[in-house]
């Protein structure tokens, strides 16, 4: 009779023992009563975790953001900076800020910016710091494309080809984010 050749192992007591129990098992435990107690607990985790955003707080949010947009749209384009929709429009931006604001205050720590974290000074500038540079971002990145046709005189096409370096850096940068925090080293 042949040797038989030992089992394979992982090299951990704890895993071996999960791989073990886990050929142990029969197929009476995966029946659908086990299936469905499993999904429900997961369906439950899920809900929890719904009902732990900040709903009220993104809704407000976006208002307001939509206020100052649709203001800063018309204002002095469609409509003069002395209409009553622009106007309407800018104290709408301030009053839902402000309610915004004491929503977040009140919430605390289940808001959806947590104002502990807003008054720690590190996270505030880098936040002042992410506010700026995306400003200075969005606004290279909607006004190239523009400038190569206006001013270079391309045609809409060649324009994209022309900013495909620009695009290739913001995927690699991206690229560079999801590595470090899968492997967390820099």
């Amino acid at each position: 009779m042949a040797a038989q050749p030992p089992p394979a192992t992982t090299g951990s007591l704890k895993l071996d023992g999960l791989k073990q129990a886990a050929e142990a098992q029969d197929l009476k435990k995966l029946s659908g009563i086990s299936l469905y107690s499993r999904f429900a607990f997961a369906g439950a985790v899920c809900c929890s975790k719904i009902l732990q955003m900040d709903f009220v707080g993104t809704f407000t949010l976006m208002g307001a953001v939509v206020c100052f947009h649709l203001a800063m749209q018309w204002g002095g384009v469609t409509k003069s900076w002395s209409s009553a929709d622009v106007i309407g429009t800018l104290i709408g931006f301030v009053l839902i800020s402000v309610v915004f604001v004491a929503l977040e205050i009140y919430l605390g720590e289940r808001a959806l910016i947590i104002p502990r974290l807003m008054k720690d000074n590190t996270l505030g500038f880098n936040f002042a710091f992410q506010v700026f540079n995306n400003g200075a971002f969005f606004v290279l990145l909607y006004y190239l494309p523009i400038y190569f046709q206006v001013v270079s005189g391309v045609s809409t096409a060649q324009s994209g080809v022309r900013n495909i370096p620009y695009i290739v850096g913001i995927f690699f940068s991206i690229a560079s984010g999801v590595a470090i925090t899968i492997t967390g080293e820099y």
